[in-house]
């Protein structure tokens, strides 16, 4: 077993080592890492740290060996927004929370919850005005806000109040990237106007979520929504129910997770839809020779199967959260390397799921990539966006029922057709979006 220093390292700048291209470049950065091996030492500032490159050490640091390693330096920092809820907690604390949360996502309850997905979209996609720009980076980071709220509430929230969490997530998590990447800890003391502004926009956040909460707690259980699923949830070794600071983190989770996350993915989705005239042309097809002009309900998800590998392939190529982090509990052994305690490790799905050793013609946007035939072992142990083990996203099957829910929508009202002289450019913040996406709807 090799030590630390054998470990290849990135070559970087004086002083600031990679932090930079990290930054500024990262998608070309990434690009590269995997030349220098399937782990790599990059110097952040004063800081070493480690990229893994390759699915296997990642499977190995979520599943295998996930007692090994904690969350890291990322949470860390994104832990004044999500609290302790799902997403954050570590150890035996995490396994009683999912354990709480699960049955709010269980088979059983996810035709009541196509159901609001479908009400959502038909609402919000139906009130485009025809031949006049929409841009779809706010629509639908909106709807899926518009989701994760009326699927939490069945009555959904205030307006003014979701007006208040809708502007406070971009300004919160696009610190949340910075302050991880950042060189030293020490910026984050400097009162700039990017740290104001984070101050500021995680007080009205958690004050509104705040307000939420307590008004739909006094409903109490009982209805069908996800809010009365975790009102109702049990510890089992002790019979309590989830305290107010948990039911606010979860809130927050949910919405981080419906709204941002899911809504970054639906953009993307739109992106390729728009600006590919043949993929818009199938998803048209088989939303009229499955769907006959109706909405989609949950029993029509089997069957709109072009409509989910346009929505696998495009969250392929940006995935919803870019880079994770990890860190060390204990000295370990990862590809033959001697990872040090309390190191922390970089992974990325974009970088793995855009490698040449394991998907052909990684840049291409290929949806039938994943027809049956086509898929094999390495491709799917290398796709990994919504993380793996038991830190994977508990909500995943709702995300995914969302995006073939919504693109169907679109496919079955809209022809969607790109702003002449409106470039299109990715900005990585905690997700990857982009800065704009103009489009012309037209009816159908």
């Amino acid at each position: 077993m090799t030590r630390p220093s054998d470990i290849p390292t990135v070559p970087g700048l004086p002083v600031v080592g990679s932090a930079l291209d990290l930054a500024l470049r990262p998608h070309a950065f990434l690009s590269t890492l995997s030349r220098y091996g399937d782990l790599s030492a990059v110097r952040l500032g004063p800081t070493r740290a480690f990229f893994v490159s390759h699915p296997d050490l990642v499977h190995q640091m979520l599943v295998t060996d996930a007692d090994r390693f904690v969350r890291g330096r990322l949470f860390q920092k994104i832990k004044p927004l999500l609290g302790e809820g799902l997403v954050m907690s570590e150890g035996a604390v995490h396994r009683r929370q999912r354990r709480m949360v699960c049955p709010a996502f269980r088979h059983s309850r996810l035709g009541g919850y196509a159901e609001v997905i479908q009400d959502v979209a038909e609402r919000r996609l139906s009130s485009w005005t025809p031949g006049r720009p929409v841009d779809l980076v706010r629509e639908l980071q909106e709807l899926g806000f518009d989701v994760a709220s009326n699927l939490l509430f069945s009555d959904g929230i205030d307006p003014q109040v979701m007006a208040v969490i809708r502007r406070s997530f971009p300004t919160v998590l696009a610190s949340v990237m910075r302050r991880t990447l950042a060189p030293t800890d020490l910026l984050e003391k400097v009162p700039t106007r990017a740290n104001r502004a984070f101050a500021t926009a995680s007080r009205e956040l958690h004050e509104a979520v705040d307000t939420v909460v307590a008004r739909y707690r006094e409903r109490g259980a009982g209805g069908d929504d996800l809010f009365s699923a975790l009102l109702a949830a049990r510890d089992e070794s002790t019979g309590r129910p989830m305290t107010d600071r948990q039911l606010h983190d979860e809130v927050v989770s949910v919405l981080t997770a419906g709204g941002e996350t899911t809504g970054t993915a639906l953009t993307w989705c739109a992106y390729f839809v728009s600006h590919r005239p043949e993929v818009g042309e199938r998803l048209r097809h088989e939303a009229d020779t499955v769907l006959h002009g109706k909405p989609a309900r949950y029993e029509h998800l089997a069957d709109l199967s072009y409509t989910q590998r346009v929505a696998t392939e495009t969250v392929r190529l940006y995935p919803p959260v870019w880079m994770l982090t990890r860190q060390a509990v204990t000295d370990t052994r990862l590809g033959g390397h001697t990872v040090p305690a309390d190191s922390t490790l970089f992974h990325s799905s974009y970088a793995i799921q855009r490698d040449p050793r394991f998907f052909t013609r990684p840049h291409d946007f290929d949806p039938d990539r994943w027809l049956p035939e086509r898929v094999g072992p390495d491709q799917r142990h290398a796709y990994m966006p919504f993380g793996r083990g038991i830190h994977g996203c508990v909500g995943e099957r709702v995300g995914w029922m969302e995006l073939v829910i919504v693109l169907s929508t679109i496919a079955r009202l809209w022809r969607l057709a790109p702003v002449p002289g409106a470039p299109v450019r990715p900005v990585f913040r905690t997700n990857v979006l982009p800065r704009r996406l103009l489009v012309i709807p037209e009816p159908r």
